[in-house]
Protein backbone atom coordinates (compact mmCIF):
# COMPACT_ATOMS: atom_id res chain seq x y z
CA UNK A 1 0.00 0.00 0.00
CA UNK A 2 2.90 2.84 0.69
CA UNK A 3 3.90 1.96 -2.80
CA UNK A 4 0.41 3.17 -4.10
CA UNK A 5 0.90 5.86 -1.72
CA UNK A 6 4.11 7.20 -2.95
CA UNK A 7 2.89 6.79 -6.40
CA UNK A 8 -0.07 8.77 -5.40
CA UNK A 9 2.22 11.67 -4.17
CA UNK A 10 4.46 11.71 -7.22
CA UNK A 11 1.45 11.78 -10.22
CA UNK A 12 1.34 15.52 -11.37
CA UNK A 13 -1.73 17.40 -13.50
CA UNK A 14 -1.87 16.48 -16.71
CA UNK A 15 -1.06 12.76 -16.76
CA UNK A 16 -2.84 10.71 -18.79
CA UNK A 17 -4.74 7.75 -17.54
CA UNK A 18 -5.97 5.07 -19.88
CA UNK A 19 -8.06 2.48 -18.35
CA UNK A 20 -8.53 -0.72 -19.52
CA UNK A 21 -11.62 -1.99 -21.25
CA UNK A 22 -14.60 -3.16 -18.59
CA UNK A 23 -16.98 -6.02 -18.96
CA UNK A 24 -19.53 -3.98 -20.62
CA UNK A 25 -20.21 -4.45 -24.40
CA UNK A 26 -19.53 -0.83 -25.59
CA UNK A 27 -15.57 -1.46 -23.70
CA UNK A 28 -15.13 -4.65 -25.36
CA UNK A 29 -15.97 -3.29 -29.08
CA UNK A 30 -14.30 -0.27 -28.80
CA UNK A 31 -11.04 -2.32 -27.49
CA UNK A 32 -11.80 -4.93 -30.27
CA UNK A 33 -12.15 -2.27 -32.93
CA UNK A 34 -9.19 -0.59 -31.69
CA UNK A 35 -6.85 -3.72 -31.76
CA UNK A 36 -6.07 -3.03 -27.70
CA UNK A 37 -7.47 -3.84 -24.49
CA UNK A 38 -7.76 -0.80 -23.60
CA UNK A 39 -11.33 1.62 -24.28
CA UNK A 40 -11.35 4.91 -21.33
CA UNK A 41 -8.97 7.95 -21.10
CA UNK A 42 -8.72 10.75 -18.44
CA UNK A 43 -6.61 13.39 -17.06
CA UNK A 44 -4.89 14.29 -13.96
CA UNK A 45 -7.16 17.59 -12.70
CA UNK A 46 -6.28 17.83 -8.97
CA UNK A 47 -3.98 15.63 -6.50
CA UNK A 48 -6.77 13.30 -5.98
CA UNK A 49 -9.01 13.93 -9.20
CA UNK A 50 -9.58 13.17 -12.73
CA UNK A 51 -11.55 14.96 -15.48
CA UNK A 52 -13.01 12.75 -17.78
CA UNK A 53 -15.86 13.08 -20.62
CA UNK A 54 -18.72 11.24 -19.89
CA UNK A 55 -22.18 10.87 -21.49
CA UNK A 56 -23.71 13.34 -19.69
CA UNK A 57 -20.73 15.69 -20.22
CA UNK A 58 -17.74 16.74 -18.62
CA UNK A 59 -17.15 15.52 -14.90
CA UNK A 60 -14.13 15.60 -12.43
CA UNK A 61 -13.97 12.35 -10.23
CA UNK A 62 -12.06 11.53 -7.00
CA UNK A 63 -10.00 8.32 -6.94
CA UNK A 64 -7.55 6.78 -5.10
CA UNK A 65 -4.49 4.37 -6.46
CA UNK A 66 -4.76 0.56 -4.70
CA UNK A 67 -3.63 -2.66 -4.66
CA UNK A 68 -7.29 -4.53 -5.16
CA UNK A 69 -6.87 -6.86 -7.58
CA UNK A 70 -10.97 -6.26 -8.22
CA UNK A 71 -10.47 -2.64 -9.05
CA UNK A 72 -9.57 -1.24 -12.63
CA UNK A 73 -6.66 -1.20 -14.57
CA UNK A 74 -5.25 2.21 -15.48
CA UNK A 75 -2.25 3.00 -17.32
CA UNK A 76 -0.30 6.56 -16.29
CA UNK A 77 1.23 8.57 -18.78
CA UNK A 78 3.04 11.13 -18.32
CA UNK A 79 4.29 13.88 -21.30
CA UNK A 80 8.22 14.27 -22.31
CA UNK A 81 9.87 16.41 -22.04
CA UNK A 82 8.04 17.54 -19.06
CA UNK A 83 6.31 21.29 -19.36
CA UNK A 84 4.66 23.49 -16.67
CA UNK A 85 1.21 21.63 -15.83
CA UNK A 86 -0.68 25.21 -15.22
CA UNK A 87 -1.16 25.88 -18.48
CA UNK A 88 -2.68 22.19 -18.66
CA UNK A 89 -4.53 22.72 -15.52
CA UNK A 90 -6.23 25.98 -17.05
CA UNK A 91 -6.83 24.52 -20.15
CA UNK A 92 -9.07 21.86 -18.45
CA UNK A 93 -10.38 24.64 -16.37
CA UNK A 94 -12.09 26.19 -19.09
CA UNK A 95 -13.96 22.69 -20.34
CA UNK A 96 -15.05 21.93 -16.52
CA UNK A 97 -16.36 25.55 -15.83
CA UNK A 98 -17.86 25.46 -19.24
CA UNK A 99 -21.62 23.68 -20.14
CA UNK A 100 -21.12 20.95 -21.78
CA UNK A 101 -23.71 19.11 -24.21
CA UNK A 102 -25.83 16.39 -21.93
CA UNK A 103 -27.03 13.26 -23.62
CA UNK A 104 -23.99 12.38 -25.80
CA UNK A 105 -25.11 9.50 -27.87
CA UNK A 106 -23.85 6.38 -26.06
CA UNK A 107 -23.18 4.74 -29.36
CA UNK A 108 -20.91 7.67 -30.79
CA UNK A 109 -17.50 6.62 -30.28
CA UNK A 110 -18.51 3.46 -31.70
CA UNK A 111 -20.38 4.81 -34.91
CA UNK A 112 -17.09 6.72 -35.52
CA UNK A 113 -14.84 3.79 -35.21
CA UNK A 114 -17.03 1.57 -38.04
CA UNK A 115 -16.72 4.01 -40.04
CA UNK A 116 -12.86 5.03 -39.67
CA UNK A 117 -11.48 1.45 -38.88
CA UNK A 118 -11.19 -2.11 -40.74
CA UNK A 119 -14.13 -4.54 -41.18
CA UNK A 120 -15.13 -7.31 -42.48
CA UNK A 121 -17.92 -6.47 -45.59
CA UNK A 122 -20.50 -9.28 -43.60
CA UNK A 123 -23.92 -9.12 -44.05
CA UNK A 124 -24.59 -9.75 -40.22
CA UNK A 125 -21.90 -6.57 -39.57
CA UNK A 126 -23.88 -4.24 -42.10
CA UNK A 127 -27.22 -4.47 -40.55
CA UNK A 128 -25.78 -3.81 -36.97
CA UNK A 129 -23.35 -0.89 -38.15
CA UNK A 130 -27.03 0.93 -39.83
CA UNK A 131 -28.44 0.68 -36.64
CA UNK A 132 -25.82 2.09 -35.05
CA UNK A 133 -25.19 4.97 -37.64
CA UNK A 134 -28.95 5.26 -37.30
CA UNK A 135 -29.86 5.66 -33.68
CA UNK A 136 -26.77 7.46 -33.31
CA UNK A 137 -27.79 10.71 -36.45
CA UNK A 138 -31.01 10.43 -34.85
CA UNK A 139 -29.69 11.33 -31.34
CA UNK A 140 -27.43 13.62 -33.12
CA UNK A 141 -30.68 15.39 -34.62
CA UNK A 142 -31.58 16.09 -31.01
CA UNK A 143 -28.32 17.58 -30.30
CA UNK A 144 -28.55 19.91 -33.52
CA UNK A 145 -32.13 21.14 -32.51
CA UNK A 146 -31.50 21.69 -28.95
CA UNK A 147 -30.96 25.41 -27.85
CA UNK A 148 -27.21 25.39 -27.54
CA UNK A 149 -25.15 27.95 -26.35
CA UNK A 150 -21.93 28.01 -28.43
CA UNK A 151 -19.98 30.25 -25.98
CA UNK A 152 -20.86 27.88 -23.13
CA UNK A 153 -20.45 24.42 -24.98
CA UNK A 154 -18.19 21.91 -26.26
CA UNK A 155 -18.57 18.64 -28.29
CA UNK A 156 -15.96 16.10 -27.17
CA UNK A 157 -15.28 12.53 -26.27
CA UNK A 158 -13.29 10.70 -23.71
CA UNK A 159 -10.16 10.08 -25.53
CA UNK A 160 -10.34 13.70 -27.45
CA UNK A 161 -11.21 15.84 -24.37
CA UNK A 162 -7.10 14.13 -23.15
CA UNK A 163 -5.70 15.10 -26.56
CA UNK A 164 -7.68 18.95 -27.08
CA UNK A 165 -6.47 20.02 -23.17
CA UNK A 166 -2.71 19.40 -24.80
CA UNK A 167 -3.75 21.34 -27.92
CA UNK A 168 -5.10 24.07 -26.15
CA UNK A 169 -1.93 24.71 -24.31
CA UNK A 170 0.07 25.29 -27.77
CA UNK A 171 2.69 24.16 -29.96
CA UNK A 172 5.28 23.02 -26.92
CA UNK A 173 2.68 20.87 -25.67
CA UNK A 174 1.07 18.97 -28.10
CA UNK A 175 0.61 14.90 -28.23
CA UNK A 176 1.56 13.65 -31.35
CA UNK A 177 0.27 10.99 -32.75
CA UNK A 178 2.68 8.64 -35.02
CA UNK A 179 1.39 8.51 -38.48
CA UNK A 180 -1.40 10.78 -37.73
CA UNK A 181 -4.81 10.89 -36.19
CA UNK A 182 -6.61 7.77 -36.30
CA UNK A 183 -4.55 4.86 -36.63
CA UNK A 184 -4.80 1.83 -38.89
CA UNK A 185 -5.10 4.01 -41.99
CA UNK A 186 -5.20 0.77 -44.71
CA UNK A 187 -7.41 -2.77 -43.87
CA UNK A 188 -5.96 -5.69 -43.25
CA UNK A 189 -6.74 -8.38 -45.72
CA UNK A 190 -10.19 -9.45 -46.28
CA UNK A 191 -11.42 -6.14 -44.47
CA UNK A 192 -12.51 -2.97 -45.72
CA UNK A 193 -12.85 0.92 -44.34
CA UNK A 194 -16.12 2.58 -44.93
CA UNK A 195 -14.63 6.28 -44.95
CA UNK A 196 -12.33 4.83 -47.93
CA UNK A 197 -15.58 4.54 -50.00
CA UNK A 198 -17.55 7.10 -49.58
CA UNK A 199 -16.70 9.13 -52.25
CA UNK A 200 -18.62 6.62 -54.79
CA UNK A 201 -21.84 8.58 -53.36
CA UNK A 202 -21.42 11.18 -55.52
CA UNK A 203 -24.17 14.45 -55.81
CA UNK A 204 -24.63 13.05 -52.11
CA UNK A 205 -27.67 15.16 -51.46
CA UNK A 206 -29.23 13.59 -54.78
CA UNK A 207 -29.07 10.39 -54.39
CA UNK A 208 -32.24 8.00 -54.65
CA UNK A 209 -31.82 7.01 -51.45
CA UNK A 210 -33.07 9.75 -49.77
CA UNK A 211 -30.68 11.73 -46.74
CA UNK A 212 -32.38 11.19 -43.56
CA UNK A 213 -35.36 9.14 -44.95
CA UNK A 214 -33.70 6.09 -42.68
CA UNK A 215 -34.19 7.97 -39.65
CA UNK A 216 -38.02 7.37 -39.48
CA UNK A 217 -36.57 3.49 -38.39
CA UNK A 218 -37.50 2.44 -35.22
CA UNK A 219 -35.24 0.90 -33.17
CA UNK A 220 -36.25 -1.05 -30.19
CA UNK A 221 -32.42 -2.40 -29.20
CA UNK A 222 -31.07 -0.78 -26.33
CA UNK A 223 -27.26 0.50 -26.39
CA UNK A 224 -25.66 -2.36 -24.59
CA UNK A 225 -28.01 -4.90 -26.65
CA UNK A 226 -26.65 -3.38 -30.22
CA UNK A 227 -23.12 -3.32 -28.86
CA UNK A 228 -23.26 -6.87 -27.75
CA UNK A 229 -24.64 -7.75 -31.18
CA UNK A 230 -21.98 -5.70 -32.89
CA UNK A 231 -19.31 -7.64 -30.43
CA UNK A 232 -20.73 -10.55 -31.91
CA UNK A 233 -20.63 -9.88 -35.76
CA UNK A 234 -16.93 -8.52 -35.34
CA UNK A 235 -15.89 -11.59 -33.33
CA UNK A 236 -17.13 -13.80 -35.90
CA UNK A 237 -14.79 -14.46 -37.99
CA UNK A 238 -16.16 -18.12 -39.48
CA UNK A 239 -18.63 -15.45 -41.15
CA UNK A 240 -18.16 -15.99 -44.83
CA UNK A 241 -21.46 -14.24 -46.14
CA UNK A 242 -20.06 -10.90 -47.69
CA UNK A 243 -21.63 -8.33 -49.64
CA UNK A 244 -20.75 -6.62 -53.18
CA UNK A 245 -19.66 -3.16 -52.92
CA UNK A 246 -22.81 -1.59 -53.71
CA UNK A 247 -24.67 -3.54 -51.32
CA UNK A 248 -23.03 -1.59 -48.85
CA UNK A 249 -24.24 2.16 -50.56
CA UNK A 250 -27.37 2.58 -48.15
CA UNK A 251 -24.72 2.53 -45.03
CA UNK A 252 -22.20 4.73 -47.25
CA UNK A 253 -25.11 6.98 -46.88
CA UNK A 254 -25.44 6.46 -43.59
CA UNK A 255 -21.92 7.49 -42.55
CA UNK A 256 -21.92 10.26 -44.91
CA UNK A 257 -24.93 11.77 -43.07
CA UNK A 258 -23.33 11.09 -39.42
CA UNK A 259 -20.16 13.42 -41.20
CA UNK A 260 -22.25 16.10 -41.98
CA UNK A 261 -24.30 16.01 -38.35
CA UNK A 262 -21.36 16.32 -36.87
CA UNK A 263 -20.01 19.33 -39.23
CA UNK A 264 -23.47 20.96 -38.73
CA UNK A 265 -23.37 20.94 -34.64
CA UNK A 266 -19.17 21.94 -34.64
CA UNK A 267 -20.56 24.32 -36.69
CA UNK A 268 -23.32 25.72 -34.60
CA UNK A 269 -21.41 25.62 -31.60
CA UNK A 270 -18.54 27.14 -33.18
CA UNK A 271 -15.90 24.53 -32.61
CA UNK A 272 -12.90 24.53 -35.43
CA UNK A 273 -11.77 21.12 -34.78
CA UNK A 274 -11.37 18.49 -37.80
CA UNK A 275 -13.52 15.21 -37.18
CA UNK A 276 -11.10 12.80 -36.94
CA UNK A 277 -9.75 14.60 -34.38
CA UNK A 278 -12.87 13.28 -32.20
CA UNK A 279 -12.02 9.58 -32.27
CA UNK A 280 -8.42 9.86 -31.38
CA UNK A 281 -8.61 6.14 -29.44
CA UNK A 282 -7.10 5.53 -26.14
CA UNK A 283 -4.29 3.60 -27.55
CA UNK A 284 -3.65 5.53 -29.70
CA UNK A 285 -2.54 7.77 -26.75
CA UNK A 286 -0.98 4.57 -24.85
CA UNK A 287 1.17 3.12 -27.53
CA UNK A 288 1.25 5.21 -30.82
CA UNK A 289 2.14 8.73 -29.17
CA UNK A 290 5.95 9.19 -28.80
CA UNK A 291 5.69 11.71 -25.93
CA UNK A 292 3.98 10.61 -23.66
CA UNK A 293 5.70 8.12 -21.75
CA UNK A 294 4.28 5.15 -18.90
CA UNK A 295 5.59 5.82 -15.63
CA UNK A 296 3.50 3.12 -14.10
CA UNK A 297 0.85 0.35 -14.25
CA UNK A 298 -1.76 0.35 -11.29
CA UNK A 299 -5.37 -0.21 -9.66
CA UNK A 300 -7.85 2.74 -9.65
CA UNK A 301 -10.70 3.12 -6.83
CA UNK A 302 -13.26 5.65 -7.56
CA UNK A 303 -13.77 7.81 -4.16
CA UNK A 304 -17.66 8.35 -3.49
Amino acid sequence: MCIKKDLQQNIQIGDVFIFEAENDWISKSIAFLTHSNVSHAAMLYLPEALVEMGLSGIGVNRFTLTDDAKQRTVYILRRTPEKPTEPLYQAAKKYVDAKTIYDMPSLFFLAGLLIYKGIRPTKKLQKITDLILTKVCKELDVLINYKLHPEETYFLVCSQLVYQIYEDCGQDYHLKIQNGLLQNKTADVGEFRIVDHLNLLKNHDNQKFEANQYLNETIQETDELLAEQLYSALQDIEDNDFLQLNSWHPTFQKAKDFFKKIETLLEKIEMNIPIDALFVTPVDLLKNCPNLKQIAKTKIKWIP
